[in-house]
């Protein structure tokens, strides 16, 4: 059996047994009128557990097992973002005791048709192994380079991913969110993925004090 053919079968299978907070964070989406959403969806060799197309975001939330090799995590957190997608990872307490502000950080991510489409050409682009070339000198192929995604790896498209928070970012992230910034916006201003933003936003206070504007 291929490769693919395995990841389709295991994909299948996680789909029809999915998590207590899956299954929540699930049905809170549709609720909320987010209802484009794609489950186990296969990128290159991953199955994510959440996919918002047309917001281009891609939602895990961490089990026990999974945080027993955060190596692994940020290897495939790297590889998602360096294909272009915007990857926001939870906790299972996460959905327990902070759903409403899950649901204001995932609203704040724009949607649109074209998002979509370009989010579906970056699965096919992601799904398409680059075939080698020769080398012209020697008439062989290169030796495949081997899958070192890291922290570094990350803070290529995230210079500040995992470094502390200043109080002047705290007082700047404040202003913006107030002004109406979405998360976008915030991701590319504070150099930050949305997970680390998000958790800011929510350890300030400040998920919870739109949503009472609202």
């Amino acid at each position: 059996m291929s490769n693919q053919k395995m990841l389709r079968s295991y994909a299948k299978e996680l789909r029809e047994k999915p998590s207590q907070a899956q299954v929540v964070l699930y049905h809170t989406l549709h609720k909320a009128g987010i209802t484009r959403i794609r489950r186990r969806l296969i990128i290159g060799n991953y199955i994510i557990q959440l996919a918002l197309p047309r917001r281009n975001l891609l939602i895990e939330i961490d089990s026990p097992k999974s945080l027993e090799n955060p190596a692994r995590l940020y290897q495939r957190e790297a590889w998602l973002q360096k294909h272009g997608f915007v990857f926001l990872r939870l906790k299972k307490d996460d959905i327990t005791n902070h759903l409403g502000d899950i649901m204001d950080t995932i609203s704040s991510f724009a949607e649109s048709e074209e998002v979509k489409q370009q989010f579906w050409q970056k699965v096919r682009k992601a799904r398409r192994p680059k075939r080698p070339t020769k080398d012209a000198s020697t008439g062989t192929f290169p030796p495949a380079e081997p899958h070192s995604y890291s922290i570094k790896e990350i803070r290529s498209k995230h210079p500040k991913a995992y470094l502390p928070w200043t109080n002047e970012d705290d007082k700047e992230l404040t202003e913006k969110y107030k002004t109406g910034c979405d998360m976008n916006q915030l991701v590319k201003l504070f150099q930050r993925q949305p997970g680390a933003i998000h958790l800011r936003l929510r350890k300030l206070k400040l998920l919870h004090e739109r949503r009472n504007r609202i």
